[in-house]
């Protein structure tokens, strides 16, 4: 299943920020070697990492991005909707009191 359908993004958007599903991730991954992608990845999920990196691409680059993976599936979002969604959504997150988005102290840019 495409984990960036347009419904499971509306519903992730709906979940509660603080649900318990990131310390149950961690606790699976203990003692083994993985690479992982996310917006808490390196600060609640695996906060003890040995190796983290910040990676970001321009607002412009990522709604560039989702639009081309929404086309590739028939849907179409003008380009400006898809950057006014995004800053919502990166404003929620970087503002929310339970995990916000953040880039790690020990991060690597």
């Amino acid at each position: 299943m495409d984990r960036r359908s347009r419904r499971e993004h509306r519903s992730s958007q709906r979940t509660r920020p603080c649900e318990d599903t990131s310390s149950n991730s961690s606790a699976a991954a203990r003692g083994t070697h993985l690479v992982t992608e996310g917006r808490d990845q390196g600060t609640v999920v695996f906060p003890n990492a040995g190796c983290k990196f910040f990676l970001t691409a321009s607002p412009e680059e990522r709604a560039s991005r989702r639009q081309i993976e929404l086309q590739a599936k028939g849907e179409f979002i003008p380009l400006e909707d898809l950057l006014a969604q995004q800053a919502i959504r990166d404003q929620r997150d970087q503002t929310r009191s339970c995990s916000p988005l953040t880039p790690p102290s020990s991060t690597r840019r």
